[in-house]
């Protein structure tokens, strides 16, 4: 896609998120496709304000490599609107007639990845009961109120642009999948030779603490900000020898919380993708 017939290189799709839901794994799927083109750098957060958006469209189109005939790209930024209001808005503004793919993970079992995640890329301490004071806890479950995300899109754009994924048949039947997701972009489908069955918190956990720490200090983003992301994914594989670390599971009563917090969120979801996400806890 260009913008407004200037050459200015605009994605076709984007993964949306949801984040700790697969998100990755299409990316590298797709990525394979010989008419797709994928971004540069994974997570572009090119339309959160707070981050990329002050870059500009130039930055933007850089992203992209040129020749192919379909260009994506994968945020789940994008659907975390406590935290990154305007969103949907920015898209509109610059890619009007964008296609959406929403990969959702049971709820409650995607907050809890989050948590692990953020605990073993140590951007938390504890699992002291002081760390699940309402500001931690919101944050923690704003990615999982898939509802209240989508609503912010369709006041921008009509519901047959998105496409729902199941996570569990992303990982569970991957070829039926990409079917799906190369017939709602419009290209020819991908053979799928052989699962991606990589678990990120499991390579996360095994990094040096040191090298973690360096990765999230603005040096180390900006030499992040320098790598594909095939080459990051390369590195941290090699750097993940050290003993792995276990996140301490959540207190039963917050699993509670969430259950009850996030019913209605899921109903609705359910209610917009006619899917019924069979396997989800609640």
């Amino acid at each position: 896609m260009f913008y407004e017939n200037t050459g200015v290189k605009l994605p076709d799709f984007i993964i949306i998120g949801a984040m700790k839901s697969g998100t990755t794994t299409l990316y590298d799927y797709l990525s394979k496709h010989p008419d797709i083109v994928m971004s540069r750098k994974k997570e572009t957060d090119f339309f959160v304000k707070e981050k990329n958006w002050k870059k500009g469209l130039d930055w933007y189109s850089n992203q992209f490599k040129a020749g192919g005939k379909i260009l994506g790209e994968a945020s789940p930024n994008y659907t975390k609107q406590r935290d990154f209001t305007g969103v949907p808005e920015r898209i509109f503004g610059v890619c009007p007639r964008v296609r959406f793919i929403y990969i959702l993970r049971d709820p409650v079992q995607r907050a809890i990845s989050q948590y692990q995640h953020s605990f073993l890329q140590e951007k938390q301490k504890s699992n002291s009961a002081d760390y699940w004071c309402e500001e931690n806890y919101s944050h923690i479950l704003d990615a999982s109120r898939y509802g209240t995300q989508l609503l912010c899109y369709l006041k921008f754009f009509p519901l047959d642009r998105f496409l729902f994924i199941d996570f569990c048949d992303l990982i569970k039947n991957p070829q039926t999948t990409i079917n799906l997701v190369t017939e709602h972009i419009g290209v020819d489908s991908l053979l799928v030779s052989q699962p991606i069955n990589e678990n990120s918190g499991d390579i996360i956990s095994g990094i040096p603490r040191e090298i973690l720490s360096f990765s999230q200090s603005r040096p180390g983003q900006f030499f992040s900000d320098l790598l594909s992301h095939s080459t990051k994914s390369a590195l941290k594989k090699t750097l993940s020898l050290s003993k792995k670390r276990i996140a301490p599971c959540i207190p039963d009563i917050i699993i509670q919380r969430m259950k009850v917090d996030l019913v209605e969120e899921a109903a609705l979801v359910r209610e917009y993708s006619c899917k019924s996400f069979s396997s989800w806890c609640i």
